[in-house]
C-alpha cells in the first residue's frame, strides 16, 4: 500500500521501495511496448503521405495493446479504420504519461510526490490503471473479467499480490485525492 500526505503543492506518498522499483521496472516495459507499436506507424496508406499523419497498419495483434485498445474504446463500436485513426493518441497520451510517472517515482526511498492538482492525480491514477490492465491481461487474464479480486490459486499468488498491489496505489491515491 502507498501512504499518502500533502506537502504544501504537492502529494507525497511512501511505498516499499521494492515495489516503487517493481513498478520502475514495468513501466519501463510498457513504454518499450508502445515504442515498438508506433515505430510500425507508417504514412503508406491512401492519402498517407497528403496527410503526413503516420498510423497503425492494422490493429494490434499484441495481446497487450489489442486488451488496451479495447479498454479504452469500451464504450465505442467504431470499425477498426477508425481505431486505427484513434490510437496513436491514445499511445501517446500514455506514453506522455508514463514518462511523468516515472518521473514521481524514487526507487531507492520508496517515495513519490506528484503536484497536487486533479489533472496530475488522473494522470498518475490514469497511468497505473492502465498499467494494471496491461499486467494482468499478461499475467492473470481471468482477473480482467471480475470487479474483485479473488483469493489467489497458490502457484499464482504472487502475480495476484501485483495486481492488487497496482489495485491498491490507484485507489489509495483517489481516496486520499478527494478528501
Amino acid at each position: 500500500m502507498i501512504r499518502w500526505a500533502r506537502a504544501g503543492t504537492r502529494f507525497a506518498g511512501h511505498g516499499q521501495p521494492h515495489r516503487i522499483r517493481w513498478l520502475r521496472a514495468r513501466l519501463g516495459e510498457l513504454a518499450q511496448l508502445i515504442d515498438w507499436r508506433t515505430a510500425q506507424y507508417s504514412t503508406g496508406y491512401p492519402l498517407g503521405a497528403l496527410l503526413g499523419m503516420p498510423l497503425p497498419p492494422e490493429l494490434p495483434s499484441e495481446p497487450v495493446l489489442g486488451t488496451l485498445l479495447r479498454a479504452a474504446l469500451l464504450d465505442r463500436d467504431d470499425p477498426a479504420e477508425i481505431q486505427l485513426w484513434w490510437e496513436p493518441d491514445f499511445l501517446a497520451e500514455l506514453r506522455a504519461g508514463i514518462t511523468t510517472t516515472l518521473d514521481t517515482l524514487d526507487e531507492s526511498t520508496g517515495l513519490i510526490s506528484l503536484p497536487a492538482d486533479p489533472a496530475s492525480v488522473r494522470g498518475w491514477s490514469s497511468v497505473l490503471l492502465h498499467l494494471r490492465i496491461a499486467y494482468t491481461a499478461t499475467w492473470a487474464p481471468e482477473l480482467l473479467t471480475t470487479g474483485e479480486l479473488p483469493d489467489a490459486p497458490a502457484d499464482r499468488q504472487l502475480t495476484y499480490q501485483h495486481a492488487a498491489w497496482l489495485w491498491d496505489a490507484v485507489n489509495t491515491l483517489h481516496a486520499f485525492a478527494v478528501n
